[in-house]
This record gives C-alpha cells, sequence and structure tokens, in this order.
C-alpha cells in the first residue's frame, strides 16, 4: 500500500486529471466564503488526502483527530499515523458551480508543503467523474 504522503517521495507516480475546485471556508471573522484550489485524482489510493497549509490557513478549518476506530483502519491498511493529523470532512465544488456541491471526508497530511492541494483516492474519483470506473470481473 502507498502512505498516503508518499506523492513527494515517488518521482514515478502521477496525480491524475487536475481540476479547479472551490471550497467552502471561513474569513477570520468565521464569515462563509469559498476558496479555489486544485483538485487531483490518485488511481492507485483509496484515500482522500489534503494539505494541512489549505485547511489551517486557507480554509481556515479545524483538523478533527481520528477517533480509534479510523486509526486502525489506517494502520491496517499500511499508512503511518505520523503522516496524518486528523480529517476534515468539506464541502465543495467543481469550478464555480455552487449547484452541485460536493461533501468528501479528507485525511490531512502532515507534510509540510506537499505537492498538491487535494487529492481524491480512486473510489472518490470514480464517483465524481475523475477516473472511469473499474470494470468489475
Amino acid at each position: 500500500m502507498v502512505h498516503v504522503t508518499d506523492f513527494a517521495k515517488d518521482p514515478h507516480r502521477q496525480l491524475r486529471k487536475p481540476v479547479q475546485i472551490e471550497i467552502k471556508a471561513h474569513t477570520p471573522d468565521n464569515t462563509e466564503t469559498w476558496r479555489v484550489a486544485i483538485l487531483s485524482c490518485d488511481p492507485k489510493s483509496e484515500a482522500n488526502v489534503i494539505s494541512e497549509q489549505l485547511v489551517t490557513q486557507v480554509l481556515r478549518t479545524p483538523v478533527c483527530p481520528l477517533d480509534e476506530k479510523a486509526a486502525a483502519a489506517l494502520e491496517q491498511r499500511g499508512r503511518h499515523l505520523d503522516r496524518v493529523n486528523g480529517y476534515v470532512d468539506l464541502v465543495w465544488c467543481f469550478g464555480n458551480n455552487t449547484i452541485r456541491m460536493q461533501s468528501t471526508r479528507f485525511l490531512v497530511t502532515s507534510s509540510h508543503d506537499p505537492p498538491y492541494d487535494a487529492v481524491l483516492g480512486r473510489p472518490d474519483a470514480e464517483q465524481h467523474g475523475l477516473l472511469k470506473a473499474r470494470r468489475k470481473r
């Protein structure tokens, strides 16, 4: 299994289908607003990940700690918890299409400045039309 922060360490690993999205955020006075980010997908991963810097500094969204059940599931999949600071549930849309909003859970990586904003793993990338669904045998 690939660890959630291995994108930066594997030069042959490529994120696919980068698209501009808007994510619901909060201003310093806690007013709701929208911020632009780039969403990619990783067909080799099941996890949705997002940059800690994007979450805390741009979106100003608090990171939720992983509960014991979620932490155990990540460990079972071979991901190191010291590379995940928690998770966030975000509302977002493609471009400025606020009519079709999506809600997705992202793991927040502990990498200070990863080479991505947000990445959908295969299941959610298929669900949102960024990747073709695999054929079932």
